[in-house]
């Protein structure tokens, strides 16, 4: 992998860059989830706050240089999962799904949410609920708001990534990367637009199944905390759940 500095999103002002790192006191301590760009993720109780972060900048990291990897107007997932296969994460599974509903009352992020919640099959009933707090303690965080508003709004798709991690008893991680595509008939500006959603709405659900092992990348992690610098205090944030 080549030593290309890792961009700053156009988007991240000083005035925001100030705003995000004066709520961004909460890692790496003992968060239950965390923002980081456009992707939430949740983590169980067993998850050492080293193995946390472990996973936050990997997950930074990829969607960072995938995005600036990426063509304009092009999607960036394919890359962001070929990047993370450099890291260490191995892919173990894949699940599709196309969700259309109609006559709703929903936020996008609520239809969001509510779709992985109803739909996942790698869930179980506390991760369901787990899913609520996340995106309960999202919506409560400024902070958490402003870092997820500039990393969707840094490429042009509706999309981000729902990321619940859990650690087995033999230390490996499973992470279930929720790949979710929003489209809706209503036209809307963000993820985040409060504007209630009346007509019909697409939900394209994509989960990959993922291993990871922290401790064997120590080096790995080494590089990847180098190259992202300051970036990781600005673009991550935790949330209490």
């Amino acid at each position: 992998m080549d030593s290309t500095p890792i961009a700053i999103p156009p988007a991240l002002t000083p005035a925001t860059r100030s705003l995000v790192n004066y709520h961004n006191n909460t890692l790496p301590g003992a968060v239950n989830a965390a923002v980081a760009a456009d992707s939430v993720l949740s983590f169980s109780d067993q998850l050492t706050d080293t193995r946390r972060k472990s996973v936050l900048n990997s997950t930074l990291f990829a969607q960072l240089l995938a995005q600036q990897q990426t063509p304009p107007g092009q999607d960036w997932f394919a890359s962001y999962c070929a990047i993370l296969a450099t890291l260490g994460w191995r892919l173990t599974g894949v699940w599709k799904k196309q969700v259309e509903l109609h006559h709703l009352h929903w936020t996008l992020l609520e239809l969001a949410f509510s779709t992985v919640a109803q739909n996942s099959p790698v869930l179980g009933l506390a991760q369901v609920q787990q899913v609520d707090r996340t995106f309960r303690a999202l919506l409560q965080s400024t902070a958490a708001r402003e870092v997820f508003r500039i990393g969707n709004d840094n490429h042009a798709f509706n999309s981000f990534q729902f990321i619940p991690v859990n650690e087995r008893a033999n230390g490996l991680l499973d992470v279930q990367l929720h790949r979710l595509e929003l489209s809706s008939a209503v036209p809307v500006t963000s993820l985040l637009d409060r504007q209630r959603l009346e007509y019909r709405a697409m939900v394209k659900l994509e989960i990959h199944q993922v291993q990871f092992h922290p401790l064997g990348n120590h080096a790995i992690q080494q590089m990847i905390q180098k190259r992202l610098g300051q970036m990781a205090e600005t673009f991550i944030v935790g949330l209490m759940i």
